[in-house]
């Protein structure tokens, strides 16, 4: 538990963003958060392709990719509780706004890759909130955003903190 009073890793209330644009004046978590982004994008798109591949293959290849990653995380929901899916909706939402806010800032956007960069991000993750939504609505639930944290860098089948757990009701 850090000084604050919060959970280290967990995310609370949110501060205003950074009024003078630069990558130094972020919250070290929004940064942290930032990077584990990164860091999972590159990993998933990090499949090798082979030399002089047609350029309609390559993007075969990304929409096949990306339809995998969607049937998965369909398939992780389906195997999610209520309160994970209500941890899920409120993981999802504060993800967009940190994808929205590194958009809307000159530095941020460069150091995650770019506007078109971002912009699939943040395509690919509205994409995750409609199926969130559909499994809510399926199970009769309300998408609404929770108070609880929320570990930034971990889905709901995969946060590990008992007092992030206990706090969402995941055991």
């Amino acid at each position: 538990m850090g000084a604050n009073g919060r959970t280290k890793g967990s995310r609370g209330s949110r501060s205003k963003p950074p009024q003078n644009g630069t990558v130094a004046s972020l919250a070290p978590s929004a940064m942290s958060h930032l990077r584990e982004i990164m860091q999972r994008l590159s990993a998933a798109q990090a499949a090798p392709q082979p030399e002089g591949s047609a350029t309609t293959s390559a993007q075969a290849g990304d929409a096949n990719a990306e339809a995998a990653q969607l049937s998965d995380f369909q398939r992780q929901l389906s195997r999610c509780s209520a309160p994970m899916l209500r941890y899920e909706w409120t993981w999802l939402e504060q993800h967009l706004e940190d994808l929205q806010l590194c958009l809307e800032h000159d530095a941020m956007r460069e150091a995650a890759g770019g506007r078109q960069h971002l912009q699939a991000l943040i395509q690919h993750h509205q994409q995750c909130r409609s199926l969130l939504q559909e499994q809510l609505q399926a199970r009769g639930l309300e998408a609404r955003r929770e108070s609880h944290s929320v570990v930034s860098g971990e889905h709901a089948w995969e946060v590990h903190h008992p007092a992030i757990r206990a706090q969402w009701g995941l055991d």
